[in-house]
């Protein structure tokens, strides 16, 4: 049904005799709409993938991360506190850099998981 469905879709489309001039120009500036909206959601996507992997991105949140556990070492009365929350910010650097594996590692157990689902039905 649904195949139909698109079909007869398609051919509204690309039957201009049966459409005036002005429902065709409406129908071209709505595609001119959705590639525009697509285009633009490309490259959020494209800028978000860049800010993910970026070193300002990392670096902000090790520095963010050292300077909230040295404030709360500090009024805990830790000995060394600037150096004790060294620990907390090298393990974040640590955790961060093993998240691209991981993530690796679910996608294709993900995509695997999917294919033989999608086998089953």
């Amino acid at each position: 049904m649904k195949n139909s469905d698109n079909q007869s879709e398609i051919e509204k489309i690309l039957e201009p005799d049966e459409a005036s001039p002005t429902e065709l120009d409406a129908r071209i500036n709505d595609l001119e709409e959705k590639i525009e909206k697509l285009g633009l959601l490309s490259r959020y996507s494209t800028l978000q993938r860049q800010w993910d992997k970026s070193l300002v991105k990392l670096l902000t949140m090790i520095v963010t991360t050292y300077i909230f556990v040295a404030v709360v070492m500090y009024f805990s009365d830790v000995s060394d506190f600037l150096f004790a929350a060294l620990i907390p910010a090298l393990t974040f650097v640590a955790s961060t850099a093993a998240l691209p594996f991981v993530k690796r590692f679910w996608v294709k157990r993900y995509v695997k998981a999917e294919k033989e689902s999608a086998k089953i039905t």
